[in-house]
């Protein structure tokens, strides 16, 4: 997976950044974030969390002083925890496992930011919708005590485009080692169901920090 996000980044970056360099945008460059998602919905099992890795390309579009629409482009690793409990013929117990699925996204999304105008750093406040596209999963296992073990067939119910909204704050650029930085934390949910299902729903939703560099004005 980390090798896939490197591969992603340095190619977005050579092919894309360019392109927002010539464009009217007033920023451009390059984040790295860590999310923590979980699922929610009358499918939901468990409510851990699953702690990913995700990449960015962005650029600023300017609208005025306090106002400018960031877009991003990128790649999200997310997932979910399951729990079944198996019961235990021979005794009168039962014994239950965890199962862990993955999914790979690419993802985009648009977000209206607000800025404080005094001061370098620029803090903001934004929303914005996004869209998640689905290119790769990877099924969990139940791993139960008596030796049984049952993949989750979750991962193959899920839709391969999901639609949300993002609430981004942070800063817009923090000089840190004679670079400029910037630093957010997002919350991002789904307001279309994850699942190809009817008789069940499912979203995901997921807390995310980035922290990246800026160039441009």
């Amino acid at each position: 997976m980390h090798s896939f996000l490197f591969r992603f980044l340095i190619v977005a970056a050579l092919l894309v950044i360019p392109s927002l360099a010539d464009a009217q945008f007033r920023a451009y460059g390059i984040k790295l974030g860590v999310e923590s998602s979980s699922i929610s919905g009358n499918y939901a099992e468990s409510d851990k969390h699953h702690l990913g890795f995700s990449g960015y390309i962005f650029g600023d579009y300017p609208i005025n002083s306090t106002q400018s629409v960031e877009l991003n482009f990128g790649y999200s690793r997310r997932g979910f925890y399951r729990e079944r409990v198996q019961p235990n013929t021979q005794a009168l117990q039962s014994g239950s496992a965890r199962a862990h699925s993955t999914m790979d996204y690419l993802t985009f999304s648009s977000i209206l930011k607000l800025e404080y105008p005094r001061g370098a750093s620029r803090p903001f406040i934004g929303i914005g919708p996004k869209i998640d596209y689905l290119v790769r999963t990877e099924a969990g296992s139940f791993n139960f005590s008596d030796g049984t073990t049952v993949e989750d067939p979750s991962v193959t119910y899920l839709k391969e485009a999901v639609f949300g909204f993002t609430v981004s704050a942070g800063i817009t650029q923090l000089s840190l080692f004679g670079t400029r930085m910037r630093l957010s934390l997002n919350y991002q949910w789904d307001i279309t169901d994850a699942l190809e299902t009817r008789t069940e729903s499912a979203k995901i939703n997921n807390f995310m920090l980035t922290a990246g560099l800026a160039f441009g004005s």
